[in-house]
């Protein structure tokens, strides 16, 4: 069949994410629960001798609970693209022999990214739009950091704009329904207060106060919209991988109750 059309690609991510709903806000939860321990726990044994550190162990569990959030909605969207869906729990210990690569991956993709946008702008979304496919390569692929990337570079040869494009409608539509959410959870009560406050004045009690409410719009935040992106990188991933070997094209893998379409077929 080849590679779906732009249409189909947004289709087929969308219905991912609607099929899948339940198994990928639990994904959301399983990452953004142990965040919030560990940010109190940080709080307690490490806030009142120095705050700085305190933000910036804060900073690295941040992105470790990022890391995870897409590297098991890449995996749990793979299940689903190849209708073998697992549940929220399984995905999340299948990807643990590829976290520390994926850490490594992400680190040099951001860096990469990070230094020609600061440099030249343009050549930053560049680099990053032709590399991103190393991500749902190396989690379902499972090759290595390198090899992933040049298998990212092969795949994204002329389909730039269109992961590009993606890309944007879905980070769009995420920003408005992220921006809803802050709105209702703001006028809850719910959108918490600076870390450093906490920090500064570390205790679970203290903690609950300044940072609890923010990290409970946080985590509803995460498991509704942080899998979205994961899900497309996957449906591209598998698009442009069909486009340059169709034969791998065996067995139906998305399709609505109604019989339609909206996938395609893959053996790995």
């Amino acid at each position: 069949m080849g590679q779906l059309s732009f249409g189909q690609v947004l289709d087929a991510t969308w219905a991912i994410y609607r099929k899948g709903f339940v198994s990928f806000v639990a994904v959301g939860l399983l990452s953004q629960v142990p965040y919030a321990i560990l940010v109190a726990l940080t709080g307690v044994a490490v806030g009142g001798r120095s705050a700085v550190a305190a933000l910036a162990l804060v900073a690295v569990f941040a992105f470790l609970a990022g890391v995870l959030l897409q590297a098991a909605s890449i995996r749990l969207a793979h299940s689903f693209y190849e209708g073998k869906p697992v549940s929220a729990l399984d995905a999340v210990r299948q990807v643990g022999p590829v976290l520390l690569p994926l850490v490594l991956l992400t680190v040099l993709l951001g860096l990469g990214t990070s230094l020609l946008t600061l440099l030249l702008i343009i050549p930053g979304f560049i680099f990053y739009f032709r590399f991103v496919l190393a991500i749902p390569g190396l989690v379902i692929g499972r090759d290595t950091v390198w090899s992933s990337f040049g298998d990212a570079w092969r795949m994204s040869k002329g389909a730039f704009w269109r992961i590009l494009g993606a890309s944007v409608i879905f980070s769009l539509a995420i920003a408005v329904v992220d921006g809803l959410i802050s709105l209702v959870a703001g006028k809850a009560g719910l959108s918490g207060t600076q870390q450093a406050a906490y920090l500064l004045a570390p205790t679970i009690g203290r903690f609950f106060a300044a940072l609890g409410p923010g990290l409970v719009a946080g985590a509803v935040l995460s498991a509704l919209t942080g899998s979205v992106i994961p899900i497309l990188l996957t449906v591209l991933y598998h698009d442009r991988r069909a486009a340059q070997n169709p034969d791998l094209e065996t067995a139906a893998v998305l399709t609505e109750p109604s019989g339609e379409s909206h996938g395609r077929t893959e053996t790995r």
